[in-house]
């Protein structure tokens, strides 16, 4: 508004400065032309004299509008400076305020930045921690896949061992589940509780069934020693036997005469047979005693084999359950049970037949 003011003040004292320089003019006019009429009645000094007056009037008028204006500018230049002096502290306050606005907005990008960062480090670091459990388990998990696998024929083995031990013990052949041990040994080192149980309750089984084979194997054994010692025995009375009449064929005549030369190559002889005999008798004693024997532990190796097939069962659905690899087991037994139904026991003829073929 003091704009406004101060700008038809401007307007109106250039337009009285106009209006003055226009009546200064009109006076001149008016002056020459009364001097013109009234010459002779006015000097020219008191013109001249009468001019400058006019000329000091308008300079003394100019000079105060020229003071009333710089009076009027500096009046609204003081003001507006008062006007900035006021308005400065707010403009300022308004910069500290957008400055602490933007500091404060800066820490809590940083802050939100930081978090982020942390919660995805922690996220790294959870994945990173599982697929290593996930590895070490899948790891884990194959190296009880070959353990088991290991275990599983192993028992097959060993189950195949005892049934074939009677034929194998005829070549002195007593290998029995030297690989079941060490694959029972490997089950514990990696196998669950469940499974260490299972393996373990065969392993008992195992030892009670093969337990009572190992004496009639030791018996069979001696018998057979003693077998070849009669047979040699045998061997070295037919010889004697036969040395007695070598020598008795080479006398001449008169001592084959001679009752004492034969009294005495008669009881030599005899004495040799019936050794020879005895030896004979106790021979045939201990091959019946063998074979009877031999079908006894053919009897008791197949028994052993079934029941161990049967206990076995045990360990591999525990195998099959460490490793998701479930099946009814209800099922399962009772098609297993169905199938050594026709098993349940082996007499003396059976076995006979069986050796016979």
């Amino acid at each position: 508004m003091r704009k406004i003011v101060l700008v038809f003040a401007i307007v109106g004292l250039v337009s009285g400065i106009a209006s003055a320089k226009t009546l200064e003019e009109i006076a001149k006019e008016r002056i020459s032309a009364e001097e013109k009429q009234k010459a002779p009645e006015k000097t020219l000094k008191e013109i001249f004299k009468e001019d400058y007056r006019e000329e000091l009037k308008l300079a003394q008028i100019m000079e105060e509008a020229r003071a009333e204006v710089d009076a009027e500018f500096q009046e609204q230049t003081k003001h507006k400076t008062k006007s900035l002096e006021k308005t400065t502290v707010p403009v300022i306050s308004f910069n500290l305020e957008m400055i602490i606005a933007a500091i404060m907005a800066s820490a809590i990008t940083v802050f939100g930045v930081t978090l982020a960062n942390r919660a995805n480090s922690k996220n790294l670091i959870r994945q990173l921690n599982h697929d290593a459990q996930q590895k070490d388990k899948e790891r884990e998990l194959q190296i009880r896949k070959e353990v088991y696998i290991e275990a599983a024929e192993a028992i097959a083995e060993s189950i195949e061992d005892i049934q074939r031990l009677p034929n194998r013990i005829k070549t002195e052949n007593f290998d029995i589940c030297n690989t079941l041990l060490q694959a029972m040994a490997k089950v514990h080192m990696v196998g669950t509780l469940d499974t260490v149980k299972s393996a373990a309750q065969f392993t008992e089984k195992f030892n009670q069934s093969t337990l009572p084979i190992v004496p009639k194997i030791v018996k069979f054994v001696t018998l057979k020693q003693e077998l070849v010692y009669l047979n040699n025995l045998g061997e070295i009375q037919i010889n004697t036997m036969n040395e007695i009449n070598r020598n008795f064929e080479q006398m001449d005549s008169s001592s084959k005469q001679d009752a004492g030369v034969l009294e005495t190559y008669k009881n030599q002889f005899q004495e040799v047979k019936t050794k020879h005999d005895t030896t004979l008798a106790l021979m045939s004693t201990k091959e019946d005693e063998l074979k009877c024997l031999h079908i006894k532990l053919i009897s008791m190796c197949l028994s052993a084999g079934i029941y161990l097939q049967k206990e076995a069962l045990n360990v591999i659905l525990s195998i099959r359950k460490e490793l998701n690899l479930e099946i009814d087991s209800t099922e399962y037994l009772s098609q297993i049970e169905e199938m050594f139904k026709g098993f349940g026991g082996f007499n003396q003829e059976d076995i006979e037949k069986l050796i016979q073929g």
